[in-house]
C-alpha cells in the first residue's frame, strides 16, 4: 500500500522462543509433521511493577501496541511460512528468546499483578507471569524492527517507530527490546503454559544443504540426492544469510540439476538414424541443410517424459554423430532442431520416431566435412539397414539443460554472502578487482573509509533481502559515520546503544523544481500529491509501483525512473524477458521525451533554458547490433528484420532505440529519427566526433544516400571492430540503458557499464522476475531501486513446480520459494507500495469481469477518458454493431458470421470472423486488431493461414499474432484470443489465473474469445448428444449457471515450459460463466468430417501441433466489447 494511504497500527512484539526447526533427510518422501503454533493473548511489562507497554485486547488494558505470546507444540521439516500475501494495516515485531543463555520462570501472577488486569476476559481461569532472563552475552532475535512505517492519523505511534520517541516513562521501543529481563503476563493456567512452552520440543532448523554456496555441479547434485523429500513452504523471512542464499539458490539449482541428469542420460543413448537425400539432387557434400530420421526406441520418450517435455521445447540442440556404436566420442557435432510435421512423403515415420532439421556446421571442431549416409526413401534406408547397422548412423541427442544460466544466477546470489566483496567498487572510486595491478596497490586512507561505508551499505542490503527487519544494523555499535546525511544517529540517554535511521531518498530533490513537477504531472491530477509524497520519501531508496492492467503503472514507472536519472545520473533498466525490456524502453523514451517537450513549451528553439531529452538505449548482443547495423546500412527498410538470423530461434533484436538505431541517427540516415536540437548534449558531442572521424565519412555517405551500397563496398567495408567501437561509445553515454539480466552479466561491455556507470536500477514486470535475476542486475551495494509490476500477472518461471521422481520425492523442493518474485517478496515484508486503481486502457465496463474474478476486493474506477461514447472507442462500437444488428438480441446464436458457414478449427473461426468484421465495418482497420494464442504452435498456424490469399488481402496490415507472454505489456483496440483448448485434453495452461489475466486485458475497445466454452465443464448443450446446461440460451437468471455435474473437475495441465500440474481452472470457469450468463456467446457449428480433414491438412502444412480437437461439433465465440450490453 502507498504510505500516503495506508494506516498502520503498531501491532507489535510477538514474543517467541527461538524456533529454528531442523529438516530431516530421507530418501523417500515422508509427510512432514504440522507445525503446531499456539498464540496466546499477553501483556508485556517493564519490570514486575513497571508500566504495561503492550497488551492484547483480551487482557482488558488499552494500549496502542498489542502483545501476543507464541508457543510451538511440535516440529516440522518445513520452515514455517505461507503462500499467501495479503494487505495489512499494521506492523508486527517478533522478539525471540535465544535457545542458549536464557532462563525462564513460570509462576502464577501475584495479587498486585493480577489486580492490574481487572477487565481481563476469563480472568477466573488464571493469569501466569513468565519471566525470561538473558545471560550476559545472550541476545534476543528481533524481526520486523525498523521496517518503513506510516500512520498519518497517529503521529504518536509514528514517533515511537520512526524517531524512537518514548512510549511511556521515558522508555522507548528500543529500550523495551533491549531489556535483560522480560515480564509477560499470559491469560492461562501455569500448568497449561508449562505444558505448551518446552524448549526440548524445538530442535533447531536449518536447510540441509550446507554453507558452501559457490557453483559446483557435483556438490549440488550430491546434496540434492542426499536430501530428498517434500517441498519447503514459501517463506518471506530468512533467519540468516545462509538461509536466504540456500533458499534462492536451490530454487534455481533444483530446477535444472535433475534435468541435466536426464539430458546426460538421453545423450548417452545412441539411436540408429539416416539422412534424407535432398530432393533437388544436389550433391550431399554441397548441401548445408538436411532432414534426419532418428529411429528412437518405442517408449523412450515416455520413459523420460518429464525431461523430454522440457528439453524438446529448446530452440536447437546438438546431434552427436558416431561411426562406431561403441564409440565414446562423437565423430561430428551438428546443430539441429525438431520438426513437428515434416512433408516427407517418401519417408514414412512411426509415431515414436523423430525427424530433425540438421545444419552442416562451419566450425572445424564440429567436423563440417563429415560424410553423411543419406537415402532417397524409407524403403531404401530399410534395405540398407537390413544389410547391417553400420549402413546407418548412430546418433545421440545432446540437449542443454540450462546450467550456464543457472550458474549466472548462483553467482548473483553469492554476492550476498557476508564475506563477499562489493559488486561495483569502481562506482565508489575503489580499485577494480579485475585489473591485476589494482590488487597490488594498497588502499589509501580515503579509500579505506569509503570501503567501510560501502561495506555498511552491503550489510544493510543483506538485511533487506533477508526480510527480517533492520534491528541489528540500526543498533550496531561500531557502525561507521555514513556518507549520507540520512545516516544520522540518535543517542539514547539511558543506554549505550545508538539507533541509526534507515537511508531515505528524496527522488525529487535534484535542484530543478520545474523538471520535478513535470515528473509528478505524469500522474493523474487526483494522484499527484500522493505520487509526490511517495517519490519524496523512499526508505532505502527502494520503491514499488504495483497495479492491475491498464492503470498506467509503466507510465508511473517511467516517471519514477526519470526522477532517479535526474537525482543520480545513469540508470540500468531491466525486465525478465526481451519483450518486456522492449516495452519498457519504448515507454521510457516516449514519456521522458513528452516531459521534456512539456517543459519546453513556449520557449524559443535557441533559448539556452530549454531542457534536453534523456538518452534511452535498448541494448542487445553486440554481434546482433553490428550485423543489424550493416544490414540497415544496406537496406534501411529491413527495420526489425535486420539482425543476423540465428539457427533454431527467431532473433530478439528490434530496431527502435537499439545501438544500431542510434548510430544511424548520428550518421544522419533519413529513414530513422532525426537528431533533435533538444537531444542529449553527449549525443550531439558524439555526433561531432563521428563527423570528424575520417573512417566514418563513407558510413555517413551511404547512410544519407550520397553514395550507393555498391560504391561503399567497392572501397571496402569498415571493419566490424570499428563499428563496434562506435556502438560502445554510444552505449556509454546512455542515461537509461535497457537490457535483460543475462545480458547485463554475459556481455562484457554491458557488465562494465553496470558496475562502473549505473547509479540506480529500474525493473519493469518485476512480478515476473526471479530474485536471482534481480540480484544480477542490482548487485550488493544497495543502489537506488524501483520495481514495477503486478503480482496478479505472470509469475517467475519455475520449470519443476510439482514434478516428482519415481519414489514420490519432489524434484524441486524449493519450487514455492522460486515462485516468489522480488516485487512480491518486498511487498510481503512490508515495503510500502504505490498503488494505482484508475482504469485508463479499457472502455467503461470492459475490466469488470477480470476485476471481479482476479482482483476481488481491489477497488477500481474508470477514468473519464474510458467513456465508450467518446471518439476513441468508435472501433468498439463498430464491433458491437456488427454483432448486434444482423442477429438482434438473440445471443447466443448458431449461425456463423462467416460466409463459409463452417470452420475447420478455432483459427479458421477467428480469421473468418475477422474478415467478415473488417469487410462489414470498414471503419475497423486490420492494424487495430491483434490475435493472441496461448500456444506458440497456434501462433505459427495463424501466421501460416494469414499468408493465404483470402486473409493476406482482407487482413493486410494486421499485427503479427502473439503468445500471451510475448504480448504482455502491450495493447490494441480489439484483441481476438484463440484459446486452442477443448474438453479433451482439457483447458491447458489457459487455466493459469495469472496468464489468463494477461490474455484478457490487452484490449482497449473490444475482446473476442474463440474457444470451447465447455472446456472446464458443460455450460451449453451439445446438439448431437443433448449434454450440457442452459440449452444454449445463455440468458436468464436460472440458466447456465455453470456448475459442472459432480462438482468442479480437476485437470492435469502442461505449462509453457513443459511443467505439469493439476488445476480446477476456477478462474477460467468463472470467465466462461460470465460470458454465458450475460448472453455474450456465439455458437459456431463445425462439420466433424470436414473439420478432421482440414485440421490434418493444415497441421502438415503449417508444422503446427496445437490444432483444434477433431471430436468437437461446435466452437464458441465469446464477445466483450465497448458497446451496450444486450438486454435480458
Amino acid at each position: 500500500m502507498s504510505e500516503s494511504t495506508m494506516e498502520r497500527t503498531a501491532e507489535a512484539l510477538d514474543v517467541t522462543p527461538e524456533a529454528q526447526n531442523s529438516a530431516v533427510s530421507e530418501k523417500k518422501a515422508a509427510k512432514a509433521p504440522k507445525l503446531g503454533i499456539e498464540i496466546l493473548p499477553a501483556a508485556l511489562m517493564v519490570g514486575e511493577d513497571g508500566p504495561i507497554v503492550a497488551c492484547g485486547p483480551m487482557l482488558g488494558v488499552s494500549t496502542k501496541i498489542t502483545a501476543r505470546f507464541c508457543c510451538f507444540k511440535g516440529n516440522a521439516e518445513r520452515h514455517p511460512g505461507g503462500s499467501s500475501v495479503l494487505p495489512c494495516d499494521h506492523i508486527r515485531i517478533y522478539v525471540r528468546f535465544p535457545r542458549e543463555g536464557c532462563t525462564y520462570a513460570i509462576e502464577e501472577a501475584p495479587t498486585h499483578v493480577f489486580d492490574r488486569f481487572p477487565d481481563a476476559k476469563g480472568r477466573d481461569k488464571g493469569l501466569t507471569v513468565i519471566r525470561a532472563s538473558l545471560a550476559d552475552q545472550a541476545r534476543v532475535t528481533v524481526t520486523g524492527f525498523g521496517m518503513p512505517f506510516a500512520n498519518a492519523d497517529d503521529a504518536e505511534v509514528q514517533g515511537w517507530l520512526n524517531e524512537n520517541k518514548p512510549i511511556t516513562s521515558n522508555l522507548t521501543l528500543l529500550d523495551v527490546i533491549k531489556q535483560r529481563t522480560f515480564y509477560l503476563v499470559v491469560r492461562a493456567y501455569v500448568s497449561v503454559i508449562v505444558n505448551k512452552f518446552s524448549i526440548d520440543e524445538l530442535p533447531p532448523f536449518a536447510y540441509p544443504y550446507g554453507t558452501e554456496q559457490e557453483w559446483d555441479v557435483s556438490r549440488f547434485k550430491e546434496l540434492i540426492k542426499a536430501n530428498q523429500g517434500e517441498q519447503f513452504d514459501a517463506v518471506y523471512e530468512h533467519d540468516n544469510d545462509n538461509h536466504h542464499m540456500t533458499a534462492v539458490n536451490q530454487s534455481s539449482v533444483q530446477d535444472v540439476m535433475w534435468l541435466d541428469d536426464s539430458a546426460i542420460e538421453i545423450a548417452a543413448t545412441k539411436f540408429p538414424a539416416y539422412f534424407v537425400r535432398p530432393e533437388s539432387g544436389a550433391p550431399t557434400a554441397d548441401t548445408d541443410y538436411f532432414n534426419v530420421i532418428v529411429a528412437m526406441r518405442k517408449g523412450f520418450r515416455e520413459e523420460h517424459d518429464a525431461a523430454w517435455r522440457r528439453l524438446s521445447k529448446t530452440d536447437s540442440f546438438l546431434l552427436h554423430l558416431y561411426d562406431d556404436l561403441k564409440g565414446t566420442e562423437p565423430d561430428a557435432k551438428w546443430e539441429c532442431k525438431i520438426v513437428d510435421h515434416p512433408a516427407l512423403e517418401r519417408h514414412e515415420t512411426a509415431e515414436h520416431e523423430l525427424v530433425l532439421l540438421v545444419r552442416r556446421p562451419k566450425r572445424a571442431d564440429m567436423n563440417p566435412d563429415y560424410v553423411v549416409k543419406d537415402f532417397g526413401s524409407r524403403a531404401e534406408a530399410n534395405d540398407a539397414l537390413a544389410q547391417g547397422s553400420e549402413r546407418w548412423h548412430h546418433v545421440g541427442l545432446c540437449f542443454d539443460a540450462g546450467l550456464m544460466d543457472c550458474k549466472r544466477k548462483v553467482e548473483a546470489v553469492s554476492l550476498f554472502h557476508p564475506l563477499a566483496e562489493p559488486s561495483n567498487p569502481v562506482r565508489f572510486r575503489l580499485p577494480d578487482p579485475d585489473k591485476p595491478a589494482a590488487k597490488r596497490e594498497a588502499l589509501t586512507g580515503d579509500q579505506m573509509r569509503t570501503l567501510g561505508h560501502v561495506k555498511d551499505r552491503m550489510e544493510l542490503h543483506r538485511a533487506l533481502v533477508r526480510g527480517t527487519g533492520f534491528y541489528d544494523w540500526m543498533t550496531k555499535k561500531d557502525a561507521p559515520n555514513s556518507v549520507d546525511d540520512a545516516m544520522a544517529s540518535l543517542s539514547l540517554a539511558d543506554t549505550e546503544v545508538t539507533c541509526r535511521e534507515l537511508i531515505t531518498v528524496n527522488y525529487l530533490d535534484f535542484g530543478n523544481a520545474m523538471r520535478a513537477q513535470a515528473i509528478v504531472n505524469e500522474a493523474l491530477p487526483h494522484d499527484r500529491d500522493r505520487f509526490r509524497a511517495y517519490l519524496s520519501n523512499r526508505p532505502l531508496g527502494l520503491g514499488i509501483i504495483a497495479a492491475g492492467p491498464g492503470t498506467g503503472k509503466t507510465t508511473a514507472g517511467a516517471a519514477a525512473t526519470a526522477a532517479m536519472v535526474e537525482k543520480y545520473g545513469r540508470v540500468l533498466c531491466s525486465a525478465p524477458t526481451h519483450v518486456a525490456v522492449d516495452n519498457f524502453a519504448a515507454r521510457l523514451d516516449k514519456r521522458t521525451r513528452a516531459m521534456t517537450e512539456a517543459l519546453n513549451q513556449g520557449k524559443e528553439q535557441n533559448d539556452p533554458a530549454r531542457y534536453r531529452h534523456r538518452l534511452v538505449i535498448r541494448a542487445y548482443k553486440l554481434d546482433a547490433e553490428v550485423g543489424a547495423f550493416q544490414a540497415l546500412l544496406k537496406d534501411p527498410t529491413l527495420r526489425d528484420n535486420a539482425a543476423p538470423k540465428g539457427w533454431g530461434h527467431t532473433s530478439r533484436w528490434k530496431c527502435d532505440l537499439s545501438l544500431a538505431f542510434w548510430f544511424l541517427v548520428l550518421l544522419g540516415s533519413p529513414t530513422f529519427r532525426e537528431l533533435h536540437l533538444d537531444d542529449s548534449k553527449e549525443l550531439w558531442d558524439l555526433r561531432r566526433q563521428v563527423d570528424q572521424f575520417p573512417q566514418t565519412r563513407r558510413l555517413r555517405d551511404v547512410a544519407t544516400g550520397r553514395i550507393t551500397w555498391e560504391q561503399y563496398q567497392q572501397e571496402g567495408p569498415l571493419p566490424k571492430n570499428t563499428i563496434e567501437t562506435f556502438l560502445i561509445k554510444i552505449m556509454r553515454i546512455a542515461n537509461m540503458l535497457c537490457m535483460t539480466p543475462a545480458a547485463s552479466e554475459n556481455v562484457k561491455q554491458y557488465r562494465e557499464w553496470k558496475t562502473q556507470y549505473a547509479c540506480g536500477i529500474a525493473v519493469d514486470e518485476a512480478a515476473n522476475m526471479n530474485r536471482a535475476d534481480l540480484y544480477c542486475v542490482w548487485g550488493n551495494t544497495l543502489l537506488p531501486c524501483f520495481l514495477f509490476g503486478d503480482p496478479k500477472q505472470l509469475p517467475p518461471t519455475v520449470l519443476s513446480p510439482n514434478d516428482k521422481d519415481d519414489d514420490g520425492n519432489y524434484l524441486n523442493r524449493f519450487a514455492k520459494i522460486g515462485a516468489i518474485s522480488p516485487l512480491l517478496f518486498f511487498q510481503a515484508i512490508g515495503i510500502p507500495v504505490y498503488r494505482l486503481t484508475t482504469q485508463l486502457r479499457m472502455g467503461n465496463g470492459l475490466f469488470d469481469m477480470v476485476s471481479g474474478i482476479i482482483y476481488k476486493g481491489v477497488p477500481h474506477v474508470y477514468a473519464s477518458s474510458c467513456d465508450i461514447a467518446s471518439a476513441s472507442f468508435h472501433v468498439g462500437r463498430a464491433l458491437e454493431s456488427y454483432i448486434q444488428v444482423p442477429f438482434g438480441r438473440t445471443l447466443p446464436w448458431r449461425q456463423a458470421p462467416s460466409s463459409s458457414k463452417r470452420s475447420a478449427d478455432q483459427v479458421n473461426v477467428a480469421l473468418n470472423f475477422l474478415v467478415d468484421l473488417v469487410q462489414a465495418k470498414p471503419i475497423i482497420q486490420p492494424s487495430q486488431v491483434t490475435i493472441i494464442a496461448p500456444y506458440a504452435a497456434n501462433v505459427d498456424l495463424i501466421n501460416y493461414m494469414l499468408r493465404k490469399p483470402l486473409y493476406k488481402v482482407a487482413l493486410k496490415g494486421i499485427q503479427p499474432p502473439s503468445t500471451v507472454d510475448s504480448f504482455q505489456g502491450q495493447e490494441n483496440d480489439i484483441v481476438i484470443v484463440v484459446m486452442g483448448t477443448a474438453p479433451r485434453p482439457g483447458p491447458g495452461f489457459t487455466s493459469h489465473e495469472q496468464r489468463l489475466n494477461v490474455m484478457l486485458t490487452r484490449h482497449r475497445c473490444g475482446l473476442v474469445v474463440v474457444g470451447d466454452i465447455n472446456v472446464t465443464g458443460e455450460l451449453i448443450e451439445d446438439e448431437d448428444t443433448g449434454k450440457g446446461k442452459g440449452k444454449g440460451k445463455g440468458k436468464g437468471k436460472d440458466k447456465g449457471k455453470g456448475k459442472a455435474k459432480g462438482g468442479i473437475k480437476a485437470f492435469q495441465v502442461e505449462g509453457p515450459n513443459g511443467e505439469t500440474f493439476y488445476t480446477k481452472a476456477t478462474a477460467l470457469r468463472q470467465v466462461h460463466e460470465e460470458f454465458h450468463n450475460s448472453g455474450r456467446v456465439l455458437i459456431i457449428p463445425v462439420n466433424k468430417k470436414e473439420k478432421a480433414a482440414e485440421t490434418a491438412d493444415t497441421a502438415e502444412t503449417a508444422n503446427a501441433t496445437e490444432n483444434a480437437e477433431v471430436v468437437k461439433v461446435a466452437e464458441t465465440v465469446e464477445v466483450a466489447e465497448a458497446g451496450p450490453a444486450p438486454r435480458e
